[in-house]
């Protein structure tokens, strides 16, 4: 008999983020989350997302055992934003079992409908900000740091208990970070034109940590305004954000664009951190893994650009091809083999169209789902 209960105590939060370790035994590709950074998120009190943030964590049971989870939220900040009355759902895994997938999206959709929402949209953990969507192409890799991954089973579980596809998001895997021969070209002529315009470009300066997180922050709320599933981050949620980034970031990759003391444009390059947690079990620090950490932290040979914006009265003057170039070069020096650009909505046809320039190809796929409730 298969039941759904809610995970309400510390050890049932436990089994909720240890559920995938057990799930992926076994697979190569499988990279654990960061145990302290699941518990953070998960923390009802004080993840800063759950100030605006309604949340339930659900459980599947199949007699004693875990054989499934997710989470059922409603955020508020979306709500006034967007002016639709939705949910979300996210942190879904499964076992390989129809009725359980069911069960689960049974609950979310019945959570939905308890809070007066017309429909759940996900996997979103928690927003387009975070990992979110399901694989449906490119199992044949580990995934990048913030990035999911499941079995190639879960579109199936989806689309057979009445979800339905809500859009689609793809990652480029740039095969080289020599910055190509023919932007080389664009490249010059946009940073001419930006001296012009006394538009200067930046790493971020950790020593003005708090000034320039608040810098970056109203430019990302204003660049990505637009987009499919946005909602502004408050600056707590960014600033707690900025904080995780800090202690893995490399300035020389994380570079603002800068008009008269505003930032017009950003992009931002992380090292890949999951070459190192694929070596640690279960995701956890201590007692040994912090040492793992520390000594293949120093060997990182890829990176995700995770967020490249331009704000809309800035763009077509080539801030972001002179941002491409800047990290391109600094990621070079820095003996990085190739990155990955993710995500990329499906309808992004200027980012598709600068990612085809740079020689990079589409190598993974993802899907958000939306399932009427």
């Amino acid at each position: 008999m298969i039941t759904i209960r809610q995970a309400q105590f510390p050890k049932d939060l436990r089994t909720f983020i240890d559920l995938p370790h057990h799930l992926y035994a076994g697979d190569p590709n499988y990279v654990p989350e960061l145990y302290l950074t699941m518990k953070e998120m998960l923390d009802l009190k004080k993840y800063p997302l759950f100030k605006h943030t309604k949340a339930d964590f659900f459980l599947a049971m199949k007699g004693d055992k875990t054989v499934g989870r997710v989470v059922a939220f409603n955020n508020g900040n979306y709500t006034r934003f967007s002016g639709e009355n939705v949910g979300f759902f996210g942190f879904f895994d499964c076992v390989e079992d129809e009725a359980v997938a069911g069960k689960l999206i049974e609950a979310v959709a019945e959570w939905g409908k308890q809070e007066g929402l017309q429909a759940m949209i996900g996997p979103l953990n928690y927003t387009v900000s975070d990992s979110c969507g399901i694989l449906t192409e490119g199992f044949d890799m580990p995934p990048m740091i913030g990035m999911p991954y499941n079995k190639p089973y879960y579109a199936a579980l989806f689309e057979k208990h009445g979800c339905t596809k809500q859009t689609d998001l793809v990652a480029y895997k740039v095969p080289s970070t020599l910055f190509p021969e023919n932007l080389q070209r664009h490249a010059r002529i946009a940073e001419r034109q930006l001296e012009k315009e006394g538009i200067v470009i930046r790493p971020f300066n950790m020593k003005q940590f708090e000034k320039d997180t608040q810098l970056f922050h109203q430019a990302y709320n204003k660049a990505f305004a637009r987009n499919w599933g946005f909602v502004p981050l408050s600056y707590q949620e960014f600033r707690y954000q900025a904080e995780g980034l800090k202690k893995i970031a490399d300035t020389d990759l994380v570079l603002l664009a800068e008009h008269q003391g505003e930032v017009v444009g950003f992009i931002c390059g992380i090292p890949n951190l999951n070459e190192v947690l694929i070596k640690m079990p279960k995701g956890r620090l201590f007692p040994f893994g912090v040492f793992k950490y520390l000594y293949h932290k120093r060997n990182i040979h890829t990176v995700r650009v995770t967020i490249m914006g331009v704000v809309e009265t800035f763009r077509n003057k080539g801030i972001d091809v002179a941002l491409y170039k800047q990290v391109f070069d600094a990621a070079h020096r820095k003996g990085i083999h190739w990155a990955e650009a993710s995500y990329v909505m499906e309808d992004n046809t200027v980012m598709h169209r600068i990612m085809k320039m740079t020689g990079a190809h589409v190598y993974k796929r993802y899907r958000i789902y939306v399932k009427k409730v």
